[in-house]
């Protein structure tokens, strides 16, 4: 196989971007910048970004796994659980889970999804 055939050789590079394009445009849309386009890309990099993601790990197999013969693999995996089920908790308890959304930021009443450009 030859070296730009080799799908390691292009694919970190092609996740790189997309984590990239995902976290920058995360971060955008939590700071509610209203920036055209920007919830279009993130949905579509986010696709991709998982579809590298998966191609990735397929083809590095082994190496994870010999990862995760160690015990400080599974205490950070466990630590982002932990902090992701308190997120979700958090926001549940705030009502994000109920149909309708909850109230806007500074209690303005619920969200107007429809006035923003994403």
């Amino acid at each position: 196989m030859t070296a730009s055939a080799n799908p390691r050789h292009w694919l970190s590079p092609l996740t790189t971007v997309f984590f990239a394009a995902v976290g920058v445009t995360g971060i955008l849309m939590w700071l509610h910048l209203r920036v055209p386009g920007v919830k279009l890309l993130h949905e579509v990099a986010g696709l991709l970004f998982v579809a590298a993601a998966v191609v990735h790990v397929i083809l590095n197999w082994r190496p994870l796994c010999a990862c995760f013969r160690r015990r400080a693999a599974w205490n950070t995996v466990l630590a982002a659980v932990l902090v992701c089920t308190a997120l979700a908790a958090m926001d549940l308890a705030r009502g994000g889970g109920r149909e309708g959304g909850r109230e806007g930021e500074h209690g303005r009443g619920p969200r107007q999804h429809e006035s923003r450009p994403w």
